[in-house]
Parts: C-alpha cells; structure tokens; sequence
C-alpha cells in the first residue's frame, strides 16, 4: 500500500461523530480552493512525491521516466488541472517535463496566448523531449497523439464517458505499432 493513504487508513474519518473507514477519492483529494490552490496541497505534493520516487511507481526511475517522455493525464476539473500544473513545473521531476495545458483556455497566466490545445501538444512535443499534457476532456476524441505512451487519469466513469475513456487508452498504445 502506498504511504501516501496509509495514515488516513488507520485514522478514519469522523462523520456526525461516529468514526468511519476511510475511503479514497481521487476528485475529492484533487479539490481546489477558490485561491487556485488545493484543498490538500501537503497531500497531492506526497503523491507527486510518491509517483517520482516510491517502488514501482510510473515515474519513479529514470528508466521508467525514459520510457514515459510524452504522457496524457485526465482530471475532472479546470481549476484542478490548473493547479497541478502550477505544481509540476515547480517539482523537482517533473519540471523537467513540459508541462501542457489542455483545459479550460489553457493559460495559467493572463500573459500566456492562447493557442488550440493540439497545436499546444504538438509543438511541444515538437521542441521537448519530455512533455505531460493535463486535459479535462480536450483531445480525448478525434485526434491521434503518437507519442502518448501513457495515460493517467483521475476521471472516473460517473464524470467522464466510457467510450472516451477507452479512446485515451488506446492512444498510449499506438505508439508500441511503429516500434
């Protein structure tokens, strides 16, 4: 079990003032406050924390980051693909991927243009070896991102279609056709 919920396990949760087990929520722990931060900052940077460092996790050797040079990753909310992408390009790893936002306008700041999401995607990954592109439903359907070589995604069913679902997953795995 990760370390990441391994406290909030044993703790539980009071509800009306009963102890209950925990249970995870993936939209819940990505919340955003109405400054742009989110609700559990401490949280989602052990779990940045996990992903690059912890056994088994996708980006924790540089082995396994060679292989994940160019990766698609879904969230349920503009405000919350806003803010983790404030927090990838201020991590230690992952700022050194070219952080890609595909959601909302796309712009993080009132100065930064505002460009197609595609055209976002393929010029970056035109001009960076390494590059994470944060969507909340942009480029799901319709397109074809060869060098997608993986999805991570926190939109679960009850926010997010199926069948789009299935069309993300099968763009990580076109890439392995021309290998």
């Amino acid at each position: 079990m990760s370390e990441i919920i391994r406290e909030e396990l044993q703790q539980g949760v009071e509800i009306e003032g009963e102890t209950e087990e925990y249970a995870f929520d993936l939209n819940l722990f990505f919340s955003v406050k109405a400054n742009g931060d989110f609700v559990y900052e401490e949280s989602v940077d052990r779990f940045l924390e996990a992903l690059t460092s912890q056994e088994k996790f996708p980006f924790s050797t540089p082995e396994l980051r060679a292989e994940l040079k160019h990766t698609f990753w879904l969230l349920n909310r503009v405000d919350s693909a806003k803010a983790l992408a404030k927090k990838l390009k201020a991590h230690p790893i992952f700022g050194e991927y070219e952080i890609v936002l595909a959601a909302g306008d796309g712009k993080l700041s009132e100065e930064e243009e505002t460009k197609k999401a595609y055209d976002k995607v393929r010029d970056a990954i035109d001009h960076n070896d390494k590059t994470i592109t944060l969507s909340v439903g942009q480029l799901t359907t319709g397109i074809t991102v060869p060098e997608w070589t993986a999805v991570l995604t926190q939109a679960f069913q009850e926010y997010f279609p199926w069948d789009k679902f299935c069309h993300i997953r099968f763009q990580a795995v076109l890439h392995c056709r021309d290998s």
